[in-house]
């Protein structure tokens, strides 16, 4: 059953607010977050262009340290209430010499 784009739009947009929080470890995740995680932190900037749903959240140089091997974006501050989640190719080293701005981008496509 195809969707509309006004209907992938609108799917997107909602619930659109009620995940903030974006989470980061150094372990896998799983379906509950991080599997290891080391810092969350409010969501900055949140948007739907088209099928594109994009979500931006920066880390100081004192959130977020270590080899970040995951990440997963939350309801809240402290929950398991987990909206998507993924491993890293490859680690990524985040130290306390400068701040980490994370952009996570998760497209929808039509397919049957």
């Amino acid at each position: 059953m195809p969707v509309t784009e006004l209907g992938v739009e609108s799917t997107l947009e909602h619930g659109y607010d009620e995940f903030r929080y974006l989470a980061v470890g150094t372990g896998t995740p799983t379906a509950n977050g991080c599997g290891a995680e080391v810092s969350r932190v409010p969501i900055a900037t949140k948007r739907v262009i088209g099928r594109v749903r994009q979500f931006e959240a920066l880390f100081t140089n004192s959130e977020g340290v270590g080899d970040i091997t995951e990440w997963a974006i939350h309801k809240s501050a402290a929950g398991t209430d987990c909206l998507v989640y993924k491993a890293l190719d490859k680690a990524l080293p985040h130290t306390s010499v400068k701040a980490m701005l994370v952009s996570v981008s998760e497209t929808w496509d039509n397919a049957p």
